[in-house]
């Protein structure tokens, strides 16, 4: 085992206004360096414009990471996805892979699934937002962008999925596609709501955070 390497965790948000202040407390208890993202608003079409925005953010996590790296090469790189952030965290990282951990938490599974028959308020949300018949047979399009479609591309030793059994914003379907995943990937189910900032929900993403930088010394 060489010298401990500094731990660097990229932090990107979802489109839930939520913060990551408990995050970075837990991390500077625990010495890990953070950088938080502040994703661009997004604008335009639902889906048209859909895509070029989960472009966008994927390069901005390249960029941060390729930052993090002239200054600290070499040293474990993680992140950490809340909610759609997690998703476009997912859609990055099969392109990337440059993530010695990946923490998605919060994340629906499947949105464009949600998104097109959904009965929670987002989705009906969402559908709404369409012009008509015609804009909501196109919802399918988005699925590539999925975090389930995502992570067949991703090592699933590299990644822990956490879903709060109290999220209000989960439906069944969504439920069951984490028990799905449970074949193949880490998925820890904890007595929590939508924001995912429990002492069990933060003590298990940071701790898994650093096993595995532990493994990568």
């Amino acid at each position: 085992m060489g010298p401990r390497r500094s731990i660097n965790v990229i932090l990107v948000p979802g489109a839930d206004a939520l913060e990551f202040g408990s995050d970075i407390a837990e991390a500077g208890r625990r010495g890990i360096a953070v950088h938080s993202l502040v994703l661009p608003a997004y604008e335009g079409h639902p889906i048209d414009a859909r895509r070029p925005y989960y472009d966008a953010v994927a390069k901005q996590i390249a960029e941060t990471v390729e930052a993090i790296r002239r200054t600290d090469e070499g040293a474990p790189m993680f992140a950490i996805g809340r909610n759609q952030g997690a998703s476009i965290l997912a859609y990055a990282s099969a392109r990337s892979g440059v993530f010695d951990g990946l923490v998605f938490t919060g994340a629906i599974p499947e949105l464009s699934r949600y998104r097109a028959d959904g009965g929670l308020p987002s989705a009906r949300k969402f559908r709404a937002s369409l012009s008509g018949p015609a804009e909501l047979a196109r919802i399918p399009e988005m699925r590539d962008m999925d975090l389930t479609v995502s992570l067949r591309r991703i090592p699933p030793e590299i990644c822990l999925l956490q879903i709060g059994s109290e999220d209000d914003w989960m439906d069944e379907a969504s439920f069951d596609a984490f028990r799905a995943l449970e074949r193949r990937f880490q998925v820890a189910w904890i007595a929590d709501g939508h924001a995912m900032i429990s002492p069990a929900a933060l003590d298990g993403r940071w701790s898994f955070i650093e096993r595995r930088a532990r493994a990568s010394y």
